[in-house]
């Protein structure tokens, strides 16, 4: 992802895309650090989710994340991802164990989301309904 001047400050993919299984595995960095709590992330992850889900006709995106990584936790469930599951103390990272999480997201609730969100666009910006 590119901020408005062309600056290069992080990237985004869906992982794994399983046709057979419609799932993909979503992963997200912003480097940038004076580029968090802009909106990049959330912005980034609706495109990539709706080309996901309605482009590669996926019917559930996960993701993995560290437990006390809040400001993830908190970003992916903004985007819609469901807390499913806790792999206890599975991540030896400085001198320590920590908890993995797993995080999903089904097609139709995105759609459900992804329908709100545009229409919230559409009335800031005095687009008719």
């Amino acid at each position: 992802m590119r901020q408005a001047d062309g600056r290069l400050v992080g990237d985004v993919g869906l992982n794994g895309v399983s046709a057979i299984n419609s799932v993909a595995e979503y992963g997200i960095m912003l480097g940038e650090r004076d580029c968090w709590g802009q909106g990049l992330g959330t912005a980034a992850g609706r495109l990539i989710l709706d080309y996901g889900f309605n482009r590669l006709n996926l019917n559930r995106i996960f993701l993995r994340v560290m437990a006390y990584n809040d400001r993830g936790v908190q970003s992916y469930a903004k985007l819609g991802f469901q807390p499913e599951g806790r792999l206890r103390q599975h991540v030896w990272r400085d001198g320590a164990y920590h908890d993995l999480l797993f995080m999903g997201l089904l097609r139709e609730e995105f759609n459900a989301l992804w329908a709100e969100w545009r229409a919230g666009q559409r009335q800031r910006q005095g687009i008719g309904s």
